[in-house]
């Protein structure tokens, strides 16, 4: 089916909301590029919060996509019908045609795979930019072995807070594969279940009062701690905050990582990107700075994805994916509810095209 325009989109603008457009040209693919017409879109905290926090706004939303090859250089690695799936580059000045919220985006190569017979498309729509975050958090900033070339000592304990998320969820199911035990995670009562089979060892309600004394009550019956590495996977700012939350429960000395920027110097933030530089203005800095690439890092990190795909529903999986049918505006509903830390259990995806 030939391309056709105009064709909708999804705007972060000025004011930090999404808002329904219609694009007037397709893409066009830098060199090293294909040119992509979407199935899925993911809906991540990060399609509206990377406008509120790190200044990335005025484009189109969106990372996470599934979707068919329309156009490839000669050279490339994808033929024209492949099915393929990847996350979008971000930046300050984020070209729009690397909003996955859209009929139709640009993509490197580098950052798109093919679609196994094990991982379904609405899957793949959502899979990339949470296993990259996770995958940077544990094993370049916490330096745990790779699934494949070792196990971590025995009682080394882990804790992630807002372990129900996407990011927390992927990092459970690689910690575990990195041989972390015991692994204390907090969510709601009702999502405990479900983290208990991915592989935690206990949950704890996080709104409890005294949640903090609890878990330091079930670090010391296990004979694991002081717990030295811990992921707020939840990113709040609330008082106190998740972060804070997270702090009182580990040693002074605990390696801890945040999927948001946090004063506090002992928290490192994970990024899905980490093979070129970033440049981001959080607003409560009067310039813009630059985050630079870590290549050895972004290359251990999709190797670790590659991994994760090829095991795809045995020993990685999304426990629940729910597609959204065509409506634009239930569409951006869904996007504010990611950003607002609510929503399901699992992840969301759009089903394209949408009106």
């Amino acid at each position: 089916m030939a391309p056709s325009t105009p064709y909708p989109r999804i705007w972060i603008g000025d004011d930090d909301k999404p808002s329904f457009q219609t694009a007037q040209e397709l893409p066009k693919p830098s060199p090293g590029e294909v040119l992509v017409e979407v199935l899925y879109s993911g809906i991540n905290p990060a399609d509206i919060k990377h406008a509120t926090l790190l200044g990335i706004k005025n484009t189109v939303a969106g990372y996470d996509f599934c979707g068919r090859v329309i156009q490839t250089e000669p050279n490339s690695i994808f033929q024209k019908g492949d099915v393929i799936a990847g996350y979008t580059p971000t930046n300050l000045k984020r070209p729009t045609k690397y909003g996955a919220h859209q009929s139709y985006l640009a993509c490197p190569e580098s950052m798109c795979f093919l679609v196994p017979e094990n991982l379904p498309q609405s899957h793949a729509a959502c899979v990339t930019v949470i296993t990259m975050t996770a995958a940077d958090a544990i094993f370049n900033l916490l330096k745990f072995p790779l699934p494949w070339e070792g196990r971590l000592p025995p009682k080394t304990a882990f804790l992630i807070w807002g372990a129900s998320t996407g990011v927390g969820t992927s990092a459970l199911q690689l910690a575990k594969a990195a041989g972390a035990d015991p692994i204390f995670v907090t969510a709601s009562k009702a999502r405990h279940s479900r983290l208990l089979e991915l592989g935690a060892t206990r949950c704890f309600e996080y709104s409890q009062p005294d949640v903090v004394e609890q878990i330091q009550a079930a670090v010391k019956e296990a004979g694991a701690g002081p717990v030295q590495y811990a992921f707020d996977t939840a990113g709040s700012y609330s008082t106190p905050s998740t972060a804070d939350l997270t702090a009182r429960c580990v040693a002074n000395t605990a390696a801890i990582v945040s999927v948001v920027l946090r004063k506090d110097k002992r928290f490192l933030m994970p990024l899905a990107t980490t093979d070129s530089d970033v440049e981001i203005h959080p607003p409560e800095l009067p310039v813009p700075i630059t985050i630079p690439a870590r290549k050895d890092a972004s290359d251990r990190a999709y190797r670790v994805l590659h991994w994760a795909i090829k095991r795809y529903g045995k020993e990685f999986k999304i426990p629940n994916v729910k597609v959204l049918g065509g409506d634009a505006q239930e569409f951006m509903e869904q996007l504010q509810i990611a950003a607002d830390g609510g929503g399901q259990f699992g992840r969301v995806v759009v089903k394209h095209p949408f009106h």
